[in-house]
């Protein structure tokens, strides 16, 4: 029994032993998880003082935009403030500018001297002393630009001081133009509301004052009455058009009817009031006879130049192709509808030679009229002869104006 004591012994020691390595260990364990946590708060740490040094930089360049937005909004305010003054300084300029005409230092023109019934309130509302300034100016300008076409002298040397003051004083009649349109005077086509007979009458009257050969008393009446008279055709004929009516059909009867008109102002006018304001190099040419209907056709005509009829049906075929758009199965019958309509035209109308001024599109008036009248004829021998849906005559309908038909001037001519 005593010998096993020590057996017994050393076992204790040895539990003794193996308890103190897991105590010891337990608290190394201990340690380590203290570290890992003191180390994970150390960062956190770290991690927020780098958040607050972040959020602090943040905030002070925050600071310093509102800084600048109020500064910038500092001086908006001080322009707005400007804007405001030079408004309220504009605002008075025009008040006196538009004041009205007994005002003192005011000038009561007299126009419109003609106030035909509802186009009366649109004519009130025209500058008739700057319409009378520029179409008194206009005419010797386009005098000496006709005789510079006429030469046949090309584009790039044509007077440029001549084109320029052409512009200068056409700006501010284009701009009354396109007022008097907006004013439904006469439709809506600019030059259908400079052409109508209330504007070109005071236009007339006023040009004449300021070249200093005013109407008498007795033209003055006449004027009126012509005035009054053509104003009240035009609205008839203007009322009379329904969605059947061809669109060149009412450019030719607009341009008969005026045409009627200016003939009789000018059976008014003596010859040197006439030959004043009218040139009898631009009178009847498009695009230059400010005081004549052909105004109206500008945009709605061009010149056609052919060698007589033999290629004249091609020319055609292909002008009223693009615009009426036939439809490919009926052009072999449109060319032949085409090639009598060419055969029946008078021989004295193809024979109309072309100038040098209608190579610039500056057409005579009366063959302009008598080509819009041949090809309305034609326009209405499609209707009638090919078989047209209804979107086929719609086109039909709206062709747009005409071809001008000219024969190309021999050597011999010129």
């Amino acid at each position: 029994m005593r010998a096993a004591a020590p057996v017994m012994a050393g076992a204790m020691l040895m539990c003794l032993a193996i308890g103190g390595i897991y105590v010891y260990r337990s608290q190394s364990v201990a340690a380590d998880a203290a570290l890992v946590e003191a180390e994970a708060q150390m960062q956190e740490a770290g991690e927020l003082a780098d958040r607050t040094t972040e959020l602090e930089r943040d905030l002070a360049s925050e600071k310093r935009r509102v800084q600048q937005a109020e500064a910038d909004a500092a001086e908006a305010r001080k322009e707005l403030a400007a804007a405001n003054a030079k408004v309220a300084s504009l605002t008075e300029e025009l008040a006196a500018a538009t004041a009205p005409a007994e005002a003192p230092g005011a000038t009561d023109t007299g126009y419109p001297a003609f106030r035909p019934e509802g186009v009366a309130e649109a004519l009130a509302d025209v500058d008739w002393e700057v319409i009378a300034t520029s179409m008194s100016n206009m005419p010797p300008l386009i005098d000496e630009l006709a005789a510079a076409l006429a030469d046949g002298r090309p584009q790039n040397e044509l007077p440029a001081e001549t084109i320029g003051a052409i512009q200068r004083h056409n700006g501010p009649l284009v701009a009354a133009g396109m007022k008097l349109a907006q004013a439904k005077v006469a439709g809506e086509a600019v030059n259908s509301a400079f052409t109508h007979p209330g504007f070109m009458s005071n236009a007339m009257a006023a040009t004449l004052d300021a070249v200093e050969l005013p109407l008498s008393d007795e033209q003055r009446a006449a004027l009126e009455r012509i005035t009054l008279d053509y104003s009240t055709r035009e609205s008839r004929r203007l009322e009379a058009y329904d969605d059947s009516t061809y669109a060149l059909e009412k450019f030719v009867d607009e341009s008969a009817l005026k045409g009627a008109y200016f003939a009789e102002v000018y059976r008014v006018l003596t010859d040197e009031q006439h030959d004043t304001i009218r040139p009898e190099s631009v009178r009847g040419r498009t695009q230059l006879d400010i005081f004549g209907h052909s105004l109206l056709w500008s945009g709605r005509a061009g010149p056609l130049v052919v060698n007589g009829r033999d290629d004249l049906a091609g020319h055609v075929g292909r002008w009223i192709g693009r615009r009426a758009g036939i439809a490919e199965d009926l052009r072999p019958r449109a060319m032949e509808l085409i090639e009598a309509w060419v055969a029946d035209l008078p021989d004295a109308f193809i024979a109309r030679q072309s100038d040098a001024l209608v190579a610039s599109g500056m057409m005579h008036v009366e063959h302009v009229e008598e080509s819009g009248a041949h090809v309305l004829e034609l326009l209405r021998t499609f209707d009638t002869e090919l078989d047209l849906d209804d979107a086929g005559r719609t086109r039909l309908r709206a062709v747009p104006g005409t071809v001008v038909i000219y024969t190309a001037a021999t050597s011999d001519d010129g």
